[in-house]
């Protein structure tokens, strides 16, 4: 578990090869004047997911449960593949 520089807990992954998956639990209105934000899944080269730049896939969710998170990292990661794949094979 971390936390987002938003203050929302996430979830911090260490993939090998160094890249980090974060996803992070949707933000609700509930917290008070703080706006609405949805969940998110990030994949970041190695040493990058602290600097806020270099995100190589995103995906997003309206489901606050925390069930949604795992499906929000497969989408993420599986964007990431299909990217690197269309790159590799002149398409990207």
């Amino acid at each position: 578990m971390t936390q987002t520089g938003g203050m929302i807990a996430a979830l911090e992954v260490l993939l090998d090869g160094g890249h980090t998956l974060l996803s992070r639990m949707p933000r609700t209105a509930s917290l008070g004047n703080v706006p609405s934000t949805p969940g998110g899944g990030s994949l970041y080269p190695p040493d990058h997911a602290n600097e806020g730049g270099d995100c190589l896939a995103f995906d997003s969710t309206d489901d606050s449960s925390p069930a949604a998170l795992l499906p929000l990292a497969q989408s993420v990661l599986d964007q990431y593949v299909r990217t690197a794949r269309q790159g590799s094979d002149g398409r990207g």
